[in-house]
């Protein structure tokens, strides 16, 4: 086949969907502050999170969504391995514990392409390194 006959057919797929974004459960007197981002949360470099030296699943990277609450800033999603199976991925601290944003360019390896994204360090050593989903 020709490039082009390739390129012809992949436009007649349908769209892949998106994952439906799941909530988290807040807790007492917490309220969500604004609407949720859909984010790809990425790797921070720590062993557990991407198998790990044990062998494990893979719950990284993981599609979801970035909540904004009164109390803290909540990751929920899904991983992207589907060997996984139905896990849910939830990564949370306390907003005031936050020490540093930066603004980052993240290699996207599913869609091959950089994609903007944030990183957010806090007081509790927790890393939350997403990219932003178009």
């Amino acid at each position: 086949e020709t490039l082009e006959a390739v390129h012809r057919e992949s436009r007649r797929l349908p769209p892949i969907k998106k994952p439906k974004i799941l909530r988290p459960t807040l807790l007492p007197g917490e309220e969500f502050v604004c609407e949720a981002l859909r984010v790809l949360l990425d790797p921070d470099g720590r062993e557990e999170a991407t198998g790990g030296m044990l062998g494990g699943p893979h719950i990284l990277p993981a599609e979801g969504a970035l909540f904004l609450t009164t109390y803290r800033i909540v990751f929920k999603g899904t991983p992207h391995d589907p060997l996984v199976g139905e896990q849910t991925v939830i990564r949370s601290f306390p907003i005031a514990s936050i020490t540093k944003e930066k603004k980052i360019t993240l290699q996207n390896h599913l869609q091959q392409n950089m994609q903007e994204g944030l990183q957010i360090r806090s007081a509790t050593f927790q890393l939350i390194k997403v990219a932003f989903d178009e």
